[in-house]
Protein backbone atom coordinates (compact mmCIF):
# COMPACT_ATOMS: atom_id res chain seq x y z
CA UNK A 1 0.00 0.00 0.00
CA UNK A 2 2.93 2.49 0.77
CA UNK A 3 4.34 1.50 -2.55
CA UNK A 4 0.54 2.57 -4.31
CA UNK A 5 0.57 5.55 -1.95
CA UNK A 6 3.94 7.10 -3.38
CA UNK A 7 2.85 5.93 -7.00
CA UNK A 8 -0.57 7.84 -7.39
CA UNK A 9 1.76 10.94 -5.77
CA UNK A 10 3.89 11.14 -8.25
CA UNK A 11 0.92 10.70 -10.59
CA UNK A 12 -0.87 13.26 -9.26
CA UNK A 13 2.67 15.74 -9.93
CA UNK A 14 2.48 14.69 -13.29
CA UNK A 15 -0.49 15.37 -14.02
CA UNK A 16 -0.80 18.89 -12.33
CA UNK A 17 2.75 19.72 -14.06
CA UNK A 18 1.34 18.28 -17.51
CA UNK A 19 -2.06 18.57 -17.75
CA UNK A 20 -2.40 15.48 -19.57
CA UNK A 21 -5.57 14.78 -21.52
CA UNK A 22 -5.15 10.96 -20.46
CA UNK A 23 -3.70 8.59 -18.17
CA UNK A 24 -2.56 5.04 -19.93
CA UNK A 25 -1.17 1.99 -17.50
CA UNK A 26 0.48 -0.21 -20.10
CA UNK A 27 1.29 -4.21 -18.84
CA UNK A 28 3.57 -6.42 -20.77
CA UNK A 29 2.68 -10.20 -21.61
CA UNK A 30 5.47 -12.31 -20.45
CA UNK A 31 5.85 -10.38 -17.37
CA UNK A 32 8.42 -12.30 -14.97
CA UNK A 33 7.57 -10.15 -12.45
CA UNK A 34 3.66 -10.93 -12.57
CA UNK A 35 3.52 -14.43 -13.97
CA UNK A 36 -0.23 -14.61 -14.88
CA UNK A 37 -2.44 -16.07 -17.48
CA UNK A 38 -3.25 -13.26 -19.63
CA UNK A 39 -7.00 -13.02 -18.86
CA UNK A 40 -5.86 -12.22 -15.34
CA UNK A 41 -2.78 -9.45 -16.81
CA UNK A 42 -5.98 -8.23 -18.61
CA UNK A 43 -7.97 -7.65 -15.77
CA UNK A 44 -5.19 -6.65 -13.55
CA UNK A 45 -4.36 -3.55 -15.97
CA UNK A 46 -8.02 -2.89 -16.18
CA UNK A 47 -8.12 -2.74 -12.56
CA UNK A 48 -5.23 -0.71 -12.17
CA UNK A 49 -5.83 1.90 -14.82
CA UNK A 50 -9.39 2.37 -13.19
CA UNK A 51 -8.09 2.24 -9.88
CA UNK A 52 -5.44 4.81 -10.72
CA UNK A 53 -8.27 7.19 -11.92
CA UNK A 54 -10.03 7.13 -9.13
CA UNK A 55 -7.15 7.66 -7.12
CA UNK A 56 -6.18 10.78 -8.99
CA UNK A 57 -9.56 12.07 -9.62
CA UNK A 58 -8.52 12.74 -12.76
CA UNK A 59 -11.19 13.71 -15.34
CA UNK A 60 -9.82 12.47 -18.33
CA UNK A 61 -9.98 9.03 -19.74
CA UNK A 62 -7.72 6.24 -17.84
CA UNK A 63 -6.59 4.02 -20.83
CA UNK A 64 -5.36 -0.32 -19.87
CA UNK A 65 -3.27 -1.41 -22.64
CA UNK A 66 -0.96 -4.56 -22.65
CA UNK A 67 1.97 -4.53 -25.39
CA UNK A 68 1.58 -8.49 -26.83
CA UNK A 69 4.73 -10.28 -26.75
CA UNK A 70 5.50 -11.66 -30.94
CA UNK A 71 9.30 -11.76 -30.62
CA UNK A 72 12.41 -10.40 -28.43
CA UNK A 73 12.03 -7.28 -30.78
CA UNK A 74 8.22 -7.53 -32.16
CA UNK A 75 5.95 -6.27 -29.91
CA UNK A 76 2.10 -5.12 -30.37
CA UNK A 77 -0.51 -2.91 -28.45
CA UNK A 78 -3.73 -3.88 -27.10
CA UNK A 79 -6.58 -1.53 -25.72
CA UNK A 80 -7.83 -3.53 -22.66
CA UNK A 81 -10.55 -0.84 -21.40
CA UNK A 82 -11.04 2.90 -20.74
CA UNK A 83 -12.47 4.70 -17.70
Amino acid sequence: EAEWKVAVAQIQLLIGAHSPEALTVVAHQRCAGHPVSDDAHNADVAATAKALKDATGFAGPSVAMVATYASDTNWGLRKIATF
